[in-house]
C-alpha cells in the first residue's frame, strides 16, 4: 500500500493498493463521516458501454453527483456506486 497525492481538494489523504490488475483506493474525504464504496468499470469505449447499459435497462444517474466527463455514474438497488470510465493504459 502506498500513500499518493490526490488531485481532488476534498480528499485529505488517499492510499493505493494493487491486487494484480485490480486497484483499491482508500480515500479520507473531508466532511464525510460514513463510508461509501465506489467501484469502477473501465472500458476503451465509454459511450458504447453506456449505450449497452441503457438498452439493458441500467439507469445512468450522472445528475446525482458531479463527476468528470466522459465518466458515467450508476447506482445499484443496494446503493453501491459504479463509475463507468475510460480504461487507463
Amino acid at each position: 500500500m502506498e500513500e499518493v497525492s490526490a488531485a481532488d481538494p476534498t480528499v485529505l489523504v488517499t492510499h493505493r493498493l494493487e491486487f494484480g490488475q485490480n486497484i483499491l483506493w482508500l480515500d479520507c474525504v473531508k466532511g464525510v463521516t460514513g463510508s461509501k464504496i465506489w467501484l469502477e468499470i473501465c472500458t476503451d469505449d465509454v459511450q458504447s458501454a453506456a449505450n449497452y447499459l441503457r438498452v439493458n435497462d441500467v439507469t445512468i444517474c450522472d445528475e446525482a453527483e458531479e463527476i468528470d466527463p466522459p465518466m458515467h455514474r450508476i447506482e445499484d438497488p443496494a446503493g453501491n456506486i459504479f463509475l463507468l470510465k475510460k480504461q487507463m493504459n
